[in-house]
């Protein structure tokens, strides 16, 4: 209906009906005295010493608690200014203090439990940890209470204050219409906007299809239900049994959930009971990568880590791959929509958005974990017996002409003739370049042992080595292995890394004898122990000689493979290599060791004094880092998407008053946007008030969760205030501005949460899928509540409980006809052939569902608003004279 209608008094329109003579005897200007309509059960409200009766259907208009004297007779424009500005100040209130709320929710169904599992093969019980709560039954009970607390609330507290006596009643349209109203945005709106906002060429899918078919089936079922309680079963009031009904489909509701989320109907055969039961003992090998000490604090499990490095050993890119592997063991949750709420709250409230997962790829290539070596197996005389891996990794980078000995040292059988000795040149390449060289003599002197050498190396463009060879002497006389040096210099361009090599020359005139290192270090993670057996002081003839491995620390079979042998080393033969391999799939312990013996030569070898050599197992350094960096990361991912709120009442003030930093989609920081600094000092007040609130830490989250409550019931009994009079003063009905300024500024926070995880997620569950969960539970407790409390309270009276249900039950039976079109629609597009899933897909279907969805709202908005009027003829029948006959 219109706004106020002013009417003249002494005018023939001015309804006879409407009593003023009381009111006319008050003579003071400018004040309203209110009198009554007896045809129309209205008020008319008399201005007096203008002459003017405001003649108004609605009495809320200006019977409120909130309005201060005088207030209502400003300029109607500035009420509609003030109304609506101040309706927007207390939905961004909402959004804040359901931040609190739901990051309790999140700390209370964060809450862990032990779950006992029984191998199946060997019958050994393990424990694993699970979530207490079930996602679905978190969904569907703190989760919609969480997102649907204003509108139920609403709803309960616009019954309780028309409480009253049974002959006055006079029943509110506003909650149910809110509820009604609510569901139409949340499932026509928000999908609309969630179709859009999926990436192009890209599809999100709802992953659990059962628990979604059951909650859309109940969300049919619920307004269903309304509509046979509002004009079928008892028109225009709602019985006790109507009431406790509506309120026990919401336990049934979510117990048939949870049924179809464990597959209760269908059941396992042996085998795939044993599957589930080896998947989920499985699960315990992701968690032995982690242990907990004595103050219960968790360190990664250093032996799984090396089991781990040892597994990616050798692979390509082992490096990240390794890391990539480990943090898969930790694998980050799918954001729930509980938490998407959350994050849209924030963002309402000028806050930092916290993104859903961090990403583990690293930025630039990786510092090798583990030096590079040698084999020992290349030692063949003649070649590089070691190699400086720092040098070499200046060399690789240099951006200027660089030389260098391809290794350090060098060995030389006295027979061979020549000692070739390699010179790199590094850097651009570009041009020619030359160095010098000459040798130097230690033991061994020229030109007894070798001829004194010196030259130039002359490099061509693009050439990278040069082979410097020195002639050795070979005599009959047996004489110790000797050294000596060759030395760079002079570069033409550039400079000298490593100008120094030391070359040593072994005699080779007598049989020698057979030796090895005291002692020898291995890696925790090797796969395989390479032990040289070195041929000293002679290399003549053909000789063997016999080895074995013997258990010190580390146990054979377990730690390592137990070996044995005979080396043969032929006539200028200097070295052997023994191959011990270490377990696959088990790394030694730290600080233990095992040792390898040698014994029985012949052919004229000797064995040395040092015929035994303990290999001692050494932490690898790489694991070691690797742990603390995978700590670090998993504690940075904690804290970059962590919702549940500050930690104390010293963080909650000052987070209130402070302006968040910022950070884009992708956790980047960024200066904050101008939106979010005009947020934050308009909400200043709410989120210093709800400071207030307990922090979510506190008892486990009960305590937040209670408090936010009492504070989403105080600021929605304000909403229901202003809502009216901001309806009032448009001149719109309480059900009209129910079902669109109210139910669009309640599902708010809901939008934006949907929007973004369309935007994060991998499927739609969390953007689309818990709507029709939220939509029944508005029916069942929202509706269930207020209708519980209204009929036992008239009911004790001997009256009834009466509803206005001719417009309502028009508004019920249109959301239902778009509701089936849009739920069939989004099923329709799991096809393969439509589009392989409810959101995204080809450009065109995907614009023409948004559109259909958003014009379906739309039309529910002009259609119902139109009966509501009365431009559309429907039988509301709603006499509640006789609704309780």
């Amino acid at each position: 209906m219109p706004g106020p209608v002013y009417i003249d008094p002494w005018s023939p329109s001015m309804p006879s009906t409407c009593a003023v003579s009381d009111a006319m005897r008050n003579s003071t200007v400018g004040i309203l005295q209110k009198c009554h309509d007896t045809s129309t059960s209205a008020n008319c409200y008399v201005e007096i010493g203008s002459g003017r009766i405001i003649h108004n259907n609605y009495e809320s208009c200006t019977d409120s608690w909130l309005l201060l004297p005088g207030f209502s007779l400003l300029p109607n424009w500035f009420l509609i200014a003030t109304y609506g500005l101040f309706l927007c100040f207390l939905f961004l209130g909402i959004a804040i203090i359901s931040d609190k709320f739901m990051s309790a929710i999140e700390v209370i169904t964060a809450k862990q439990t032990t779950l006992k599992i029984t191998d199946p093969k060997t019958g050994e019980i393990s424990a694993i940890k699970v979530k207490y709560w079930n996602p679905t039954v978190a969904n569907l009970t703190l989760l919609a209470l969480g997102s649907s607390a204003p509108e139920i609330l609403l709803a309960v507290f616009e019954t309780v204050k028309n409480l009253g006596p049974p002959e006055k009643q006079n029943p509110g349209e506003l909650g149910a219409a809110t509820i009604v109203g609510s569901a139409a945005f949340n499932l026509l709106a928000i999908s609309s906007v969630c179709m859009m906002s999926v990436p192009k060429g890209e599809v999100r899918r709802i992953s659990n299809l059962k628990v979604f078919l059951m909650t859309a089936f109940f969300a049919m079922l619920a307004y269903i239900w309304v509509l046979v309680v509002y004009t079928i079963w008892t028109p225009n009031r709602v019985s006790m049994i109507e009431a406790l009904i509506t309120f026990a489909l919401f336990p049934i509701f979510v117990g048939l959930s949870y049924a179809a989320d464990q597959n209760f109907w269908i059941k396992r055969t042996v085998e795939q009971q044993v599957d589930l039961e080896a998947r989920l003992s499985s699960g315990m090998k992701v968690q032995s990568v982690t242990t907990t000490d004595a103050d219960g604090k968790v360190h990664l499990n250093r032996a799984q880590i090396a089991v781990l490095v040892k597994r990616t050993e050798g692979e390509p890119d082992a490096e990240e791959r390794l890391m990539k592997h480990i943090m898969a063991l930790f694998p980050q949750d799918p954001w729930s929509a509980m938490r998407f709420r959350i994050n849209a709250a924030r963002r309402l409230g000028g806050k930092a958005h916290k993104i859903t997962r961090v990403v583990e790829e690293r930025d630039e290539a990786p510092d090798t974990l583990r030096e590079n070596r040698v084999h020992p197996s290349d030692h063949s005389f003649g070649h590089a017996e070691s190699m400086n891996i720092d040098l070499f990794k200046k060399f690789a980078v240099a951006d200027s002409d660089v030389f260098m000995f391809k290794c350090p040292t060098f060995a030389v059988v006295e027979s061979q003739g020549f000692a070739r000795i390699t010179v790199l040149r590094g850097g651009p390449l570009v041009g020619e370049a030359s160095v010098d060289f000459y040798t130097i003599d230690g033991t061994a002197d020229s030109p007894a042992d070798f001829a004194e050498t010196k030259g130039t190396l002359v490099f061509r463009m693009g050439e990278e080595s040069k082979i410097i060879e020195v002639p050795i002497v070979d005599d009959d006389g047996y004489e110790p292995d000797e050294n000596f040096f060759i030395k760079l210099c002079n570069p033409s361009v550039g400079k000298l890394l490593g100008d120094t090599v030391e070359v040593t020359i072994i005699d080779d005139d007598e049989p020698g004898y057979a030796a090895l290192d005291d002692t020898m270090e291995v890696c925790e993670t090797a796969t395989e122990v390479h032990v040289t057996v070195y041929r000293r002081r002679g290399a003549d003839g053909r000789v063997t000689v016999d080895y074995r491995t013997q258990d010190d620390t580390c146990q054979a079979g377990v730690d390592y493979e137990d070996g044995s042998g005979t080396l043969v080393f032929e006539s200028g033969e200097t070295s052997q290599v023994i191959t011990v391999r270490l377990s696959d799939g088990h790394v030694p312990q730290v600080g233990t060791s095992f040792k390898v013996l040698l014994s029985t030569p012949t052919g004229g070898i000797v064995l040395s004094k040092r015929c035994e050599l303990t290999v001692q197992v050494v932490g690898d350094l790489a694991v070691s880092r690797l742990a603390e960096e995978v700590m670090m990361r998993l504690a940075a991912r904690n804290s970059a998407v962590d919702l549940t709120g500050d930690e104390s009442y010293y963080q909650q003030f000052r987070d209130a008053v402070t302006m968040a930093e910022s950070v884009d989609d992708d956790g980047a920081k960024v200066d904050p946007a101008v939106i979010s600094i005009v947020l934050h000092y308009f909400t200043i007040t709410w989120k210093v008030l709800f400071s207030l609130v307990p922090p979510p830490s506190y008892s486990g989250g009960w305590a937040c969760f209670g408090v936010s409550l009492l504070f989403i019931g105080i600021v929605t009994a304000i909403v229901e205030q202003v809502a009216t009079l901001f309806g009032c003063a448009l001149g719109l009905s309480n059900m009209v501005t129910a079902i669109t300024f109210v139910a669009m500024g309640t599902s708010l926070p809901d939008t934006f949460a949907s929007k973004q995880a369309t935007i994060e997620s991998d499927d739609a569950d969390a953007a689309v899928g818990n709507i029709t969960g939220s939509n029944s539970v508005n029916v069942f407790l929202g509706l269930g509540l207020p209708w519980v409390i209204g009929a036992a309270y008239y009911e004790s009276q001997g009256s009834c409980f009466k509803v206005r249900a001719g417009a309502l039950g028009f508004s019920v039976t249109i959301f239902l006809v778009f509701s089936a079109v849009c739920l069939g629609t989004l099923l329709l597009r799991r096809l393969k052939w439509v589009a392989g899933g409810e959101l995204g897909g080809p450009e065109f279907g995907k614009k023409f569902c948004a559109v259909l969805f958003f014009g379906m709202w739309f039309a529910y908005i002009v259609i119902s608003a139109m009966q509501n009027y009365g431009y559309i003829d429907w039988d509301t029948n709603d006499d509640l004279s006789t609704a309780c006959d």
